[in-house]
């Protein structure tokens, strides 16, 4: 089972980002070789801002065997998920990361800094010492490669006015558990913002009855998080003997004391795929499924709706677009956020439908009255395909 990203890539107005390995010999990949990011250089109004985006990936469903964790994490090493070796030196990208003053009025000349998911294991955990199998070595050092570009940016940070911490699908739920971390190591006059993209995969059985998401994290945490725990140290401490919910964004939502502005698709179709185990959704649309097949979606569907609006009825100043769409987002070789493509101004893509509210638009309204404390949550209140415009129905 992949967690992944779908979506067509279109690139209007785009521009390049340029490849950096870290500094800090220790931050590996997977095989060794060093944790990557692509950086561009902000200018102008936008020079004191920052946007850190956690590159999407995967999770792979993982029987109850370490020795299995270990196979399925040598088949990444020869991946962009599990080496930098494969990483293009310049990469480019369109939506709130576009240089087009016109089309991105908001972030246009932000520093943006893309962490590349090479760890295989979610952009968090630690082993000192590397794993061998048939005598090749696994480097697990995600948190390190984390805290070593954060490390890299940090004098310039606590200069600056605000700092986003985004991601997609692994790296959105990499987002949710490390923006408290960033809140917690910069001065309090940096305003730190969260902006998660589809990284909420909800805690259910799949449809045959069976567990494998959540007994794929009990063997990743014996794996991988004996040295280092989750990023977010509260939901740590408050779950000491359940420290799996802290990679689940429906309970590790509660700990995040930073405003949050969630980018989350209500039928989310890695989910529906990976977590359910139900196979009948194809091209955006749920047709082909069954009453029985629909009913379990639909289950899902509400559960990720009280998700979204719940984190509203604890925390005053968050926001979110959570349209009733089958998507998840990803292109062949590197995985991508709805929110760098130019579905971020897209106006298929709207909540309510035909309400003119796309992506960016209740991003910019939530990213100046979020203080305020009583915006409009963008969250479809429709079933699919109700929502015609992205529903494919």
């Amino acid at each position: 089972m992949k967690l992944t990203l779908i979506t067509l890539c279109l690139l209007v107005a785009s521009f390049a980002q340029d490849l950096y390995f870290v500094s800090d010999p220790e931050a590996l990949c997977l095989d060794g070789s060093l944790g990557s990011y692509y950086f561009a250089e902000g200018y102008g109004s936008g020079s004191d801002n920052y946007i850190f985006h956690f590159t999407g990936g995967a999770y792979d469903s993982l029987d109850s065997r370490i020795q299995r964790i270990v196979v399925v994490e040598l088949s990444l090493q020869k991946t962009q998920l599990g080496s930098s070796k494969y990483n293009d030196p310049k990469i480019t990208y369109d939506g709130f990361f576009s240089r087009s003053q016109s089309s991105n009025p908001d972030f246009y000349n932000w520093n943006i800094i893309n962490i590349n998911y090479c760890d295989g294991t979610g952009h968090q955990g630690y082993r000192k010492d590397a794993s061998v199998y048939n005598g090749k070595k696994l480097y697990f050092r995600g948190d390190r490669i984390v805290r070593s570009i954060i490390n890299e940016f940090y004098e310039r940070m606590v200069r600056g006015s605000t700092v986003i911490v985004s991601g997609c699908s692994a790296g959105g739920l990499a987002a949710y558990y490390w923006v408290d971390y960033f809140r917690g190591v910069l001065p309090l006059n940096v305003k730190v913002l969260g902006v998660p993209d589809s990284g909420i995969f909800i805690d259910m059985k799949s449809f045959d009855g069976t567990e494998g998401f959540k007994l794929s994290l009990f063997e990743l945490l014996k794996l991988v998080n004996q040295e280092v725990s989750n990023p977010n140290t509260e939901c740590v401490q408050s779950n000491p003997n359940e420290l799996w919910k802290c990679f689940y964004a429906q309970y590790l939502l509660r700990y995040v004391n930073v405003p949050i502005f969630i980018v989350n698709s209500l039928y989310d179709s890695a989910s529906i795929e990976g977590l359910l185990k139900i196979s009948c959704a194809s091209g955006n649309s749920l047709s082909d499924c069954s009453q029985k097949e629909r009913k379990y979606i639909e289950e899902l569907h509400t559960n990720i709706q009280t998700v979204v609006s719940g984190r509203k009825s604890i925390f005053r100043d968050s926001g979110s677009f959570a349209p009733a769409c089958l998507e998840h987002w990803y292109v062949i070789r590197i995985y991508i956020s709805f929110l760098q493509t130019s579905y971020y101004q897209s106006s298929s893509w709207q909540v309510p439908a035909k309400s003119g509210f796309t992506i960016q638009k209740s991003l910019r309204q939530w990213l100046v009255q979020f203080n305020v404390g009583n915006l409009d949550n963008h969250i479809d209140s429709v079933d699919w395909p109700s929502n015609q415009a992205c529903s494919n129905a």
